[in-house]
């Protein structure tokens, strides 16, 4: 693109008083011009406008700077105005520079009316602090090619693309992206992970966040999941990448399985091995796992039941990965509300009223979840 040099070559006396100090040569307009084809302000180059000139930019014609603008007159017209990168935006005197942490409310609006791009360019780095917010105005694009962490606001209005990184630094700060998505704590839809507008993208579940997913998360090329807190899933389609541990909550086979058995009849169990009522009571009573799936070694615990039967039959309930018990308490540690946990309670009500044992601690749940929003439940070691 065209400098400020070749330009003032080219066309002789649209600027005067041109000089050099400390290697910046500084090109000052020469009354009230029009720019008729794009020129661009180089880094060892300013621009400056005095206070009775204008400079009006025709249609179709792009300013860019990549150096130092001074305007203390007039800039106007409908063409376009590019900021090449952040220090270049800051070296332009009728803009309020963008640090490179916000903790405050800042919009990036039209340059003196114009179609303004603002480049974050591959060396720089913007922060929004957690009580910052970033809003982009109509007719305004931020090309990201560097790096753009959200741990508060950023609303959207205008264009956000690029070739650098985005990183969301909470669930919340995701949800406080205007053109995203909110991601619930509990999800019940099959959840896609993309990247944002074009750039590669971290989202990060905070520390004491938690999300659980019952449905397939899709996790996009260039996306990456971080987790800091808590991620519970069903099923996984991963083509970026995970940062940390999450729990895979299985569904083998028809869920959970009830058995009821006589006690002098051996019980079987999936892989074909074969076991006593006095080995199950044992290893039960010994706080010992029975293994289901010895190949994956996938830790199930059977709940014995025989109160509720006679002395001669007892109840084996199995879940997939989690026995019935935590899978039960699971249920109320995460519910939202009260209405929520009403629900649960009506559910497994329902499905255990004839078994003793389950509807009892349904009961005890009840009457522990009752205080919900008092009681500190959620330092419970459910796993």
């Amino acid at each position: 693109m065209t400098s400020l040099k070749v330009y003032n070559n080219n066309n002789p006396g649209f600027f005067t008083n041109v000089t050099t100090n400390n290697g910046i040569t500084s090109y000052t307009l020469n009354g009230d011009k029009t720019l008729v084809s794009n020129i661009s302000i180089y880094s060892n180059e300013e621009l400056i406008i005095n206070n009775v000139d204008t400079l009006t930019i025709a249609s179709g014609v792009t300013l860019t700077n990549n150096g130092t603008l001074t305007n203390d007159g007039t800039i106007d017209g409908s063409g376009s105005v590019i900021f090449s990168n952040i220090a270049s935006y800051n070296n332009t005197s009728d803009n309020a520079d963008i640090p490179s942490v916000l903790s405050n409310e800042r919009s990036l609006s039209k340059y003196n009316g114009l179609t303004t791009t603002i480049i974050i360019d591959t060396n720089e780095t913007i922060t929004i602090d957690p009580n910052g917010k970033l809003t982009i105005n109509s007719g305004v694009t931020l090309t990201n090619n560097g790096s753009l962490t959200t741990k508060g606001y950023l609303t959207n209005n205008g264009t956000i693309n690029g070739t650098g990184t985005i990183i969301f630094d909470s669930i919340r700060s995701y949800n406080n992206t205007s053109d995203l998505l909110d991601i619930k704590r509990r999800v019940n839809r099959p959840l896609k992970l993309s990247k944002y507008n074009g750039l590669k993208t971290t989202i990060t579940i905070g520390k004491n966040e938690k999300l659980f997913i019952n449905k397939i998360l899709n996790i996009d090329k260039d996306v990456t999941l971080k987790i800091n807190g808590r991620l519970q899933i069903t099923k996984l389609n991963n083509n970026g990448t995970i940062i940390g541990k999450y729990h895979v909550r299985k569904r083998g086979g028809s869920g959970k399985r009830n058995y009821v058995q006589p006690k002098d009849i051996p019980f079987y169990i999936f892989n074909g091995n074969k076991y006593s009522y006095e080995q199950i009571k044992e290893s039960l009573d010994n706080n010992e796992p029975i293994y289901l799936n010895d190949v994956n070694y996938e830790r199930i615990t059977a709940i014995i039941d025989f109160v509720s039967y006679d002395n001669i039959k007892y109840a084996v309930y199995i879940t997939d990965k989690l026995n019935t018990l935590n899978n039960i308490f699971n249920e109320y540690f995460i519910a939202n509300n009260e209405k929520e946990m009403e629900n649960i309670s009506n559910h497994y009500e329902r499905q255990y009223h004839d078994i003793d044992l389950m509807f009892k601690y349904i009961q005890a749940l009840k009457l522990l979840f009752a205080n919900y929003n008092t009681m500190d439940v959620h330092s419970s070691n459910i796993y």
